[in-house]
């Protein structure tokens, strides 16, 4: 193998708000002695003063501070971390991350290893051996967002992306940045991905780059984050309605959300259960109490983000059914093309199609839904192409996929199956599935449970398959219903929904 890159070659950029600096000193330490580059990005909620700025030149023997006028959130931190970086490869290192002893020289080899620009490095991050560590965030790393840490395997690529601890080739990042929409915390790694990943990118986990999470965690600033991440998930709604768009999320954000007593309550037996001397032997109300409070308060931070950018939805009455919100909301696309689906008017459909994508210009939904309707004909097809034309560097690899099928055009496909994310192959699953090829689908949701065990869709998708096998179907609905204990309330719903549809089909 020839190696490409050596130590000199990388870039350590850290974005910060100012929130520690003893405790950005350590992380700096760390890479000082690693022998790297350090860029840090000051994106404080004040403006840098010269007093910091000395202090932050003084953390390393090579600092260069780049400094926002005022706070413009992670993403746009990133991108100035990595705009015209001096060095060909960088790695992204959050300011309460310490990197492990030796950690430069791993990365290093993991791109030699991995010499192709689009793929990228995620290394492992843990509470476990810090101060902070506690029954909370050993939930979080076992049963929440964190688990990839704990269920993925070294060098599998991984589903969703993650930037927290990230090493990337710096041209990589020259012709797609993150969204600088996101101004609060969560959600801009996966818009990220949706990009990302369709053009071809892979994200790889290498958890011998180890990272210790040096940051408080109580359940009032994990409500908060998570409020932060609802609010983001509207903002990713927005920017991608064709995957991110989900009626049930969306109704229960504005009409089915806890009263603020309740929330307290919750809080308060979450908090008596995650106790030292309950949490061993009270798994089962954590994690029910935790993943209650988790999709209750991202629905509060969703609401907030609805009623901010589409303001019909203020001031709903919550005893509102959903069909009822449906047909009241006329600012909002998705409710647009709803309400077309329902109707028997062609008039009527054609204008609501039509205003759902001026609302929205991004959004395929409206073109692929005229394209149904209106089959052969050309002017809705060619709606299509110019739609795709204007679009495709923004789509996610589903939206694109189901543009190029409609279209009649060739889907381009790797070979390679083993190189792929879980995400990605779910993706070919679903295609097969439409083409009712039951061979292709169990194969590919064969290689998707070896990859990531806990994926709920690939067993339910390798049970639909499954007509003449009771038994065996009646075992994958069960490892689904297993695994979907710990996903997300809404995803509960959804997933439930359709293993109570498979086993009703062959009853």
């Amino acid at each position: 193998m020839t190696l490409m890159y050596k130590k000199s070659d990388l870039t350590a950029i850290i974005p910060t708000i100012g929130r520690n600096l003893p405790l950005l000193e350590e992380i700096a330490a760390r890479i000082d002695a690693e022998g790297l580059a350090l860029r840090v990005i000051w994106d404080g909620r004040t403006k840098l003063s010269d007093e910091v700025c000395g202090r932050l030149l003084s953390m390393a023997r090579k600092v260069e501070v780049i400094a926002h006028s005022q706070n413009l959130g992670p993403s746009a931190a990133r991108n100035t971390g990595a705009r015209n970086l001096p060095s060909t490869l960088g790695i992204f290192i959050d300011d309460d991350i310490i990197p492990c002893e030796g950690f430069a020289e791993e990365v290093i080899r993991f791109h030699n290893q991995h010499p192709d620009p689009d793929t990228m490095l995620m290394g492992c991050v843990s509470w476990r051996t810090t101060p902070y560590a506690s029954p909370l965030t050993e939930w979080f790393e076992t049963q929440g967002n964190w688990s990839v840490f704990h269920t993925a395997a070294s060098g599998q690529p991984l589903s969703n992306f993650l930037s927290g601890f990230t090493s990337v080739k710096a041209n990589a990042l020259a012709s797609i940045g993150f969204d600088e929409s996101f101004t609060r915390y969560g959600c801009e790694d996966t818009e990220f991905g949706y990009r990302f990943f369709r053009r071809g990118g892979v994200q790889i986990y290498w958890p011998a780059i180890h990272g210790t999470h040096h940051k408080p965690m109580d359940l009032a600033a994990y409500c908060k984050d998570h409020v932060s991440a609802g609010f983001s998930r509207g903002i990713l709604l927005n920017l991608h309605p064709d995957v991110a768009f989900d009626l049930n999320l969306v109704s229960r954000a504005i009409l089915h959300r806890l009263p603020d007593a309740q929330m307290a309550e919750l809080m308060h037996s979450a908090e008596h259960f995650l106790q030292a001397r309950h949490a061993p032997h009270c798994a089962q109300e954590i994690n029910a109490l935790m993943q209650t409070l988790t999709d209750q308060t991202i629905l509060a931070g969703l609401a907030e983000c609805l009623r901010l950018n589409w303001p019909g939805f203020a001031d709903r009455p919550s005893d509102m059914d959903r069909e009822a919100l449906i047909h009241v909301i006329d600012d909002f696309a998705p409710f647009l093309l709803l309400r077309a689906r329902q109707s028997s008017k062609p008039v009527e459909r054609e204008a609501l199609l039509q205003r759902a994508s001026a609302l929205m210009p991004h959004y395929a939904a409206p073109h692929l839904q005229r394209l149904a309707w209106k089959a052969e004909d050309e002017s809705a097809r060619q709606s299509l192409r110019d739609y795709l034309a204007q679009w495709r560097h923004a789509l996610d690899i589903r939206t694109e996929r189901s543009i190029l099928q409609a279209l009649g055009e060739r889907i381009e496909r790797s070979d390679k199956l083993e190189t792929l994310s879980a995400r990605d192959l779910f993706f070919r699953m679903e295609e097969a599935a439409r083409q009712d090829d039951a061979e292709t689908v169990a194969k590919l949701a064969e290689i998707i449970l070896d990859k990531d065990a806990s994926y709920v869709g690939a067993y339910i998708a390798w049970a639909k398959t499954l007509p003449a096998h009771a038994a065996m179907r009646r075992l994958l609905l069960r490892l689904a219903d297993h695994f979907l204990r710990s996903r997300p309330a809404h995803e509960q719903a959804q997933r439930r929904a359709e293993i109570l549809a498979v086993k009703n089909l062959h009853q």
